[in-house]
């Protein structure tokens, strides 16, 4: 099973263009890091803003990757890139 940094990393990089798809591998993702992480917060990993950020470009609404200082969105893209392997 690939991880959600993975299809984080697909999702972003490879343009996916399904909002249903994106959305279901959006509610994965946060399962996966809520379990992981043993709670909710873990919902705001790198590899869940990334798959969220993409479908509010896909759904047309403001994307929060725009609205953070970029040295924060390098972080979140660098997260993902390091545990997309994993």
């Amino acid at each position: 099973m690939r991880n959600r940094f993975y299809n984080a990393d697909a999702i972003w990089n490879g343009g996916a263009s399904n909002p249903r798809g994106v959305a279901r591998a959006l509610v994965e993702a946060i399962d996966e890091a809520v379990e992981e992480k043993k709670g909710s917060a873990g919902a705001k990993d790198a590899a869940c803003q990334m798959i969220a950020d993409h479908l509010c470009f896909l759904l047309g609404l403001p994307q929060p990757s725009l609205d953070m200082p970029p040295e924060r969105w390098d972080a979140i893209q660098a997260e993902v890139e390091k545990r997309r392997r994993e």
